[in-house]
C-alpha cells in the first residue's frame, strides 16, 4: 500500500484528491476552449482529453477505496502534457503549389500524396462555391445599394446596378437598369449643362464631369454587352468561326482560326452532354484540347475553362 506524504494526514490526502479532480476539470474546460478555437489539433485534443478523463477516474476510485495515498502514484505518467503536446504538433511534410485554373502542378517540395487528377476537380469546386457567394453578395449586398437619386449619386448607382445585372445574367435588371441610364442622359439640357448638378454652384462643373463620366462609362458597357450577346452581328469574325463555342475559342487563342476549329473539332468528337463535374469525362476534354495544343501548352487550362463554362455553347 502507498504511504501518505510526511505531515500530511489521510483527511489532507482525500482533500487534495477531491482538489486535483477539480483542477483537471479546469483543464478539460480548457483544452476543449482551445480546440474550439482551433488552437490545437483533434489527435492533441483527444490524447489529452482521454489522459484527464483517466485521470480524474482512477483517483475517485482511489478516494471512493479509502486508499487517499494511492492516487499519487496511480497517476504518475512517463509524459507530461507539454510533451504530449509537443509531440503530437501536426509538422508539415510536404507543400505543392497548383495553378488555379489547371490544377498542374508547378513545383513541389517533401511528400505530397494526393494525385494531381484530384487536385484540379477540387480547385474547381473551391472555385465554384467562391463564385456563388460572391454572387449572392452582390445579389443581396451591393445591387440594394444602388442610389435611384437623379443627380450623381443616381448615375454611380445606375453605373452599379448595370455592372452587377449584367455580371449575374439577370437580364430584365439589365434592361431596367438601361432605361434608368437612358432617363438621366434625358436631364442633360440641351446646351449641355446638368440641371441637378449646376444648382450647386460653383462646384457644380465638377460634379457635371462626374455624372457625365459615369453616364459615357454606361454607354460603352452597353455597348459592348450588345457586342457580347450578339457576335454574330460583328463582321470580324471568319466564316468558318460560326458558333458561340468557336467564337469563343476564337476570341482566346489570339484569333488563330485554324487553331480554334481544330480544338472545336477534337472537343466535340469526345465530349459527353453531362461531362461539367465529372472528372473522367473532363478529363476526355482536357486531353482532346491538348491533343491539338500540346501538353505542355500553357493555354490549354484556360481555355478548359472556358469550355466547361455552362455559357460556353458545349
Amino acid at each position: 500500500m502507498a504511504t501518505i506524504p510526511p505531515g500530511i494526514s489521510p483527511r489532507q490526502s482525500h482533500q487534495q484528491g477531491q482538489e486535483f479532480i477539480d483542477q483537471v476539470h479546469q483543464k478539460m474546460s480548457k483544452l476543449v476552449q482551445e480546440f474550439a478555437h482551433g488552437e490545437i489539433n483533434r489527435t492533441q485534443f483527444h490524447q489529452l482529453y482521454d489522459r484527464y478523463q483517466r485521470q480524474i477516474t482512477t483517483v475517485a476510485q482511489m478516494l471512493a477505496e479509502s486508499d487517499p495515498a494511492s492516487w499519487r502514484d496511480a497517476i504518475r505518467e512517463n509524459e507530461d502534457t507539454l510533451n504530449i503536446k509537443q509531440r503530437l504538433t501536426a509538422k508539415a511534410v510536404g507543400l505543392s503549389v497548383v495553378d488555379n485554373q489547371t490544377g498542374a502542378p508547378i513545383k513541389t517540395l517533401g511528400h505530397f500524396a494526393i494525385e494531381d487528377d484530384l487536385i484540379a476537380p477540387m480547385l474547381g469546386s473551391y472555385r465554384s462555391a467562391a463564385a456563388e457567394i460572391f454572387r449572392a453578395g452582390m445579389r443581396r449586398v451591393i445591387r440594394p445599394t444602388a442610389s435611384e437619386r437623379i443627380n450623381n449619386w443616381g448615375d454611380a448607382g445606375t453605373f452599379m446596378r448595370i455592372a452587377v445585372t449584367d455580371y449575374l445574367g439577370d437580364a430584365a435588371g439589365f434592361s431596367k437598369a438601361v432605361a434608368k441610364w437612358k432617363s438621366l442622359v434625358d436631364l442633360i439640357a440641351s446646351d449641355g449643362h446638368i440641371p441637378e448638378e449646376t444648382r450647386r454652384g460653383s462646384s457644380g462643373l465638377n460634379y457635371t464631369q462626374e455624372a457625365l463620366d459615369y453616364k459615357v462609362y454606361l454607354a460603352r458597357i452597353v455597348e459592348l454587352t450588345k457586342r457580347v450577346s450578339k457576335p454574330e452581328s460583328q463582321s470580324s469574325y471568319p466564316a468558318t468561326i460560326n458558333s458561340p463555342a468557336r467564337r469563343a475559342l476564337y476570341d482566346n487563342l489570339d484569333q488563330n482560326e485554324q487553331l480554334a476549329v481544330q480544338i472545336d473539332t477534337a472537343i466535340r468528337a469526345v465530349k459527353k452532354a453531362d461531362f461539367r463535374g465529372n472528372r473522367f469525362k473532363e478529363r476526355e476534354v482536357r486531353n482532346a484540347i491538348k491533343s491539338v495544343l500540346g501538353d505542355h501548352d500553357d493555354r490549354a487550362g484556360r481555355i478548359f475553362n472556358i469550355v466547361a463554362e455552362p455559357r460556353s455553347g458545349y
